[in-house]
């Protein structure tokens, strides 16, 4: 589970690279967030039974953006 925050009105999108990508499901994504106000994603991670053990990586990529004054 990660908190997201911000100072500001967002768009938040999540990218997963790596190898584990296929493997991870998010509980929302592209999310409108609302300044000031705590939002949780929570990440669920599914290895296929037939993996072999071993070392697999990702990351995830937490994007803000924020609307431009004149938008």
């Amino acid at each position: 589970k990660v908190t997201l925050i911000s100072a500001h009105n967002a768009l938040v999108v999540v990218k997963i690279e790596g190898a584990v990508k296929q493997w991870i499901g998010l509980s929302d994504n592209n999310l409108h967030i609302s300044a000031n106000m705590p939002i949780d994603l929570h990440f669920n991670l599914r290895a296929p039974e037939e993996v072999i053990p071993g070392n697999y990586t990702g990351t995830a990529v937490i994007e803000y953006h924020r609307p431009l004054p004149w938008q």
